[in-house]
């Protein structure tokens, strides 16, 4: 099982604690869930069969890096077909 921490994301969880995100699909399955879910801080994920790489995992460890890139309070712009215009933010070249 893998603590949630502070800030972190299912796929930061899943780096920290395998040192790969290749399983990414299955832990999410395992877990019931999306790899895009918001996931509580505290809670606990099952962490069964993942591939690993151990020599990310073990720089992790030795260095005591713990990845938490959570984007919560940062805006993200959308930009999508409905908000483009021609010439201005959807360059025909």
């Amino acid at each position: 099982m893998a603590k949630v921490l502070h800030n972190q994301s299912f796929l930061d969880v899943l780096l920290q604690n395998t040192g790969s995100i290749q399983s990414d699909l299955d832990v999410a399955l395992q877990n019931n869930l999306s790899i895009t879910d918001d996931i509580v801080v505290g809670s606990e994920l099952k962490i069964i069969n993942a591939i690993s790489d151990p020599e990310i995992l073990n720089y992790y460890n030795d260095n005591q890096i713990i990845p938490a890139f959570g984007l919560e309070g940062i805006e993200i712009e959308t930009l999508g077909i409905g908000k483009m215009a021609l010439e201005l933010t959807f360059i025909v070249a």
